[in-house]
């Protein structure tokens, strides 16, 4: 998947994404040329990445977690038990 598929599907503004990249929050997978190509384990990584920052995590919190956080064929549970669990942390408290 292209960049700008990859914008158009998550709904990112390609500058944010952009800036993403060059802070190295976020990474392609493979690149040919100029151009970065995201496998479906960075599309993944991209959406965690993204809604981890709408719920008030930093960009490098967000993105340190996403990195080393394994990605596998039951990824969808393991991402809404992270979510929900995330979700019960009382951050005032913390």
């Amino acid at each position: 998947m292209t960049s700008s598929q990859l914008c158009k599907v998550l709904k990112i503004e390609k500058s944010c994404f952009q800036e993403w990249l060059i802070k190295g929050y976020i990474a392609a997978s493979y690149h040919t040329g100029n151009r970065a190509d995201f496998t479906h384990r960075n599309v993944v990584q991209i959406a965690t990445f993204k809604k981890m920052l709408e719920m008030g995590f930093s960009r490098k919190v967000a993105s340190e977690i996403t990195q080393a956080w394994p990605i596998t064929t039951s990824f969808d549970l393991q991402l809404k038990s992270f979510i929900t669990h995330v979700n019960t942390i009382d951050w005032e408290q913390k």
